[in-house]
Parts: C-alpha cells; structure tokens; sequence
C-alpha cells in the first residue's frame, strides 16, 4: 500500500489508495474488519527513514529500527499513531518480527551496547510491545483500544501483548508440514494460546499451479482454527475460489471435501 513512498513508510499511496479513511469506513459499513501489514523495517529514503536515520534510530548497517532502545522504540510508535491509527484500521499484521533472515547476527543493538544475536529472541517482543502499548495507551472515542497483533515471530511471554503467532512462509514438503505440527504443539506447551500455520503455497510452473494435496490439507486443517493465512500474490488459491473440475477430482481421502467446500463457502457469505 505504500508504493511510491518506500517500504513501510507508514504512508498510503493515494495512487492506488485515494482515501483509506473512507476505505475502512465502507468495510466497517459491511461489517469488515481492515488488518494493516507494518514492518519494523522502513525505507532510508521515505520520509520516517530520513527521520529515524538522522536520529540514530536505525541498527547499525541494517533497516531495522533499534527497539532495544526506547527512544527509537517511541520514535516508531510516533509516526505510527499519527500516520495510521487515525485511518481506523482494526488490526495489525507486525511482519518479519525475527527480524528477517536472521538480521541480527553479527550486529550492534541498543546504541552499540550488545551483540544482536545474544539478544535475537527479544526482538519481536519488543515491536509487539511497541505497538500494543502503543493503542492500548490511545484514547479513541474517550475510551483506551484494545490491540490485535499478527506477528510471524515470537517466544514466551509475547502473549502479554494481544498477538497471534503463524510460523512463517514455509515450504510446500511434507516434511515442512510435519514440522509445523511440532512447533504447533511446542508454542501450545509454552502458553502461547493463538498460534497458527500458514496454507502453503502450492508449486508454481510456467503460470500454472501444481501440487495442490498439501495445500488442500492444510485448508481442511484450518478449517478447525479460527484463523487462516495463505502466502501468494496470484489471486486463484482460495479454496473457494477454485474450479469444481479440481474439487471432483480430489480423492475421498483429502481433507478438502465438497461438504468442506460448502461450508467454507458459506462462511464468507
């Protein structure tokens, strides 16, 4: 949504986004709840960048923004309740928490002070703590909000802060799929109670989707969660949204049934 201006500048593009203030106004007319993708990652270039940069905001050699130091950490909410939470957006979808790819290996945090990868596990903590906060301290219609965090990263204790954890953008393999019941039942065992895995991608070959049993699996097993996410930028993976050729085709044994097929049509009305 942020286009022209950078990654994550915390701003909509009004070419492709007019007014998002009226977008999330015509979803809650429907009934809809809007959840935003903000990274803790932002463009050197976009306008927040330059700030955050000529502040020292940023980890050494990195796009990241230093939460290990509350200023950065109240730099970022700043922005963040000025630019976006007077849009009316209901949730938000804190990405690449870890941060990605393992980022801070090797790094400097909190001013210099400490070595990144000692204190890696933290990370996402903080940005959830940001944030939540953050909305939790807004007074909006002389009431404080409560928050809804989607996090891809997260360890004990980050449940204090209203999230919802999916494992990340895993593979399409049965191995990977064996793996994500595992770490299921661990984040369970650690007490964090909302924890989902993604429907992973199927294979794509030459602008056609193959391989599409796991990916079938995993919408029957989301089936029984109250929460679904599938990573893709192509727009013919929802179940729903599938030929009923496909679904003839599927065997008695996959879990995504034609009364499946029904009953996830029904749900999105």
């Amino acid at each position: 949504y942020w286009g022209k201006y950078g990654w994550n500048a915390m701003r909509f593009d009004e070419d492709h986004y007019p007014d998002p203030k009226a977008l999330t106004d015509s979803l809650h007319k429907m009934d809809i709840r809007l959840m935003l993708s903000v990274w803790s990652k932002i463009d050197k270039n976009s306008e927040v960048g330059r700030q955050m940069q000529a502040d020292g905001h940023y980890i050494p050699g990195t796009d990241w923004i230093d939460f290990f130091k509350p200023e950065a950490a109240a730099a970022y909410w700043k922005n963040f309740s000025e630019r976006l939470v007077p849009l009316g957006i209901d949730a938000w979808w804190q990405d690449a928490t870890e941060p990605e790819n393992d980022d801070l290996v090797g790094r400097r945090v909190n001013g210099g002070r400490w070595a990144g990868e000692q204190v890696r596990n933290v990370y996402p903590l903080l940005v959830c703590k940001t944030v939540s906060e953050g909305i939790r301290s807004e007074k909006l219609n002389g009431k404080s909000e409560s928050s809804f965090i989607l996090t891809r990263c997260g360890f004990p204790g980050i449940q204090r802060y209203g999230i919802a954890l999916w494992s990340g953008d895993v593979g399409n393999d049965w191995e990977t799929f064996r793996r994500q019941i595992v770490a299921g039942l661990g984040m369970q065992a650690a007490g964090i109670p909302w924890w989902f895995l993604p429907s992973r991608r199927p294979i794509y070959q030459s602008g056609v989707y193959r391989a599409y049993a796991a990916l079938d699996r995993d919408f029957g097993l989301s089936a029984s969660d109250a929460r679904s996410r599938i990573h893709e930028q192509h727009r013919t993976l929802e179940l729903w949204g599938r030929s009923q050729a496909h679904h003839r085709r599927l065997s008695p044994r996959e879990v995504s049934s034609d009364a499946l097929y029904r009953a996830l049509c029904q749900g999105c009305g």
